[in-house]
């Protein structure tokens, strides 16, 4: 599969119709402002520049900017930085009575500037935080004879609940595949409007940022072992679109994803089933991490649990102004270039990278190019920080192309880095 996946489209009463996807980034936002793509970080000084300013006191400088070592130092210019990473993907669409589909229109954020790296990251964990561990590529021989693993898949789209292209394929045919392995998986995604499928099993409130926010969740069965957790919420998810109203994204997307991270985090904690591994997808989910190793780390269900976040397309962030912090309930303490501050603002993504014991993608390509800073991100730095925490789930490297992953293949590869995870953090699997 391509890991470039279409993120933005237009939402219609059958979530599992095909749409015609327009992608749209995360760009900054404020709360009482619509989000902007005027509101991107400014480009990062060249190398000597920034040594320059590391060394001029603060008060002659004109914008503060946190610059720690292990960023990538041979930048391409301003215009190789708008044009890499950016692809178009078209989907046949057929709108769907009674509402009128329309594309998203969201105009995408330019290239990120660097992001402010961990100062130490590769030598000592930060209080609090996962330690780098030594990651292996994922063995692909995991299946008949493997130790069953409990898995939490967080999600913002999975078919056939709603998809805008090929993410939304992979997260909903995945949990069936694991569970077919023997592990016991739970995927959570949102009841986007027009979903009426599932079983009502449970409701409660979540703390949100001085508020409390309902959700009601519905199950559905996605195969062995394997079941879909549907979160309910009319002022998130009932909306004609996923991602925005036609025209931009919706100003409020930080707060609707940071519910669905802590609602999912919220059932598995009521349900008292133990979990090992809590795998998130993107900055819209990238918050699961950081709440599990804050709120939740007491959680007799979570606090054993290990976190993976799966980058699909580093190029959205989830970036916004810092005074979401208060409403998304992220202690203004983690604002800082150990945390989730990016260039003067909040990453969404960052925060997950920071937070997770692993960091991955589909395939082991696009992780040697993100490291690399072959498509810059401006987390170059952060990601080789982590160092041998970042890695490919499969191996698509000579002869394999942009060919779609082969889901047995893919299963069996993160079983296999949950698996070593789970066993790293000094907890033995249940047989």
């Amino acid at each position: 599969m391509n890991e470039k996946t279409t993120k933005r489209t237009a939402r219609t009463t059958r979530p599992s119709t095909p749409k015609t996807p327009a992608r749209a980034a995360m760009p900054a936002a404020t709360p009482e402002a619509p989000l902007s793509a005027s509101a991107t970080p400014e480009p990062a000084p060249a190398a000597p520049e920034r040594a320059a300013a590391a060394a001029a006191p603060k008060a002659g400088r004109p914008r503060t900017r946190k610059v720690a070592t292990g960023t990538n130092e041979a930048r391409p210019p301003a215009s190789a930085k708008k044009s890499a990473g950016r692809q178009a993907a078209a989907t046949a669409a057929k709108p769907a009575a009674p509402r009128k589909a329309v594309a998203a229109k969201s105009k995408k954020a330019g290239t990120p500037s660097p992001a402010a790296v961990p100062a130490a990251a590769a030598e000592a964990p930060q209080a609090g935080l996962p330690p780098v561990v030594a990651v292996q590529a994922p063995n692909q021989e995991t299946g008949a004879g493997a130790r069953s693993l409990s898995i939490l898949i967080v999600a913002y789209e999975a078919a056939p609940f709603s998809r805008t292209g090929g993410l939304g394929d992979l997260t909903g045919s995945l949990p069936a595949v694991l569970g077919a392995l023997g592990h016991r998986v739970t995927l959570v995604v949102p009841r986007y409007a027009g979903e009426s499928r599932g079983v009502p099993v449970d409701r409660f409130s979540v703390p949100l940022g001085g508020h409390a926010e309902d959700a009601a969740c519905y199950e559905v069965p996605l195969g062995q072992n394997a079941r879909a957790i549907l979160v309910e919420h009319a002022g998130f998810f009932e909306r004609d679109f996923l991602y925005g109203d036609g025209h931009a994204d919706y100003a409020d997307n930080p707060r609707r994803f940071a519910f669905l991270c802590r609602a999912a985090l919220e059932f598995a904690a009521r349900t008292g089933e133990a979990v090992d591994v809590v795998h998130a997808h993107d900055w819209q989910t990238a918050l699961a991490p950081v709440f599990l190793r804050t709120e939740y780390a007491g959680a007799d269900a979570l606090r054993d649990a290990v976190a993976v976040l799966t980058i699909h397309d580093a190029g959205f962030q989830g970036i916004c102004a810092p005074e979401w912090l208060g409403m998304l309930g992220i202690p203004r303490s983690l604002f800082t270039v150990d945390g989730l501050e990016f260039w003067g603002q909040v990453s969404l993504l960052k925060g997950g990278i920071v937070f997770s014991d692993a960091v991955t993608t589909i395939g082991s390509t696009y992780a040697a190019r993100l490291l690399a800073g072959e498509r810059p991100s401006g987390l170059e730095g952060l990601l080789a920080a982590r160092g041998t925490a970042v890695v490919g789930l499969i191996d698509d490297g000579a002869g394999r192309g942009t060919a779609e992953p082969d889901l047995d293949e893919l299963a069996r590869g993160a079983a296999g880095l949950f698996g070593r995870l789970r066993e790293e953090r000094g907890q033995p699997l249940r047989a």
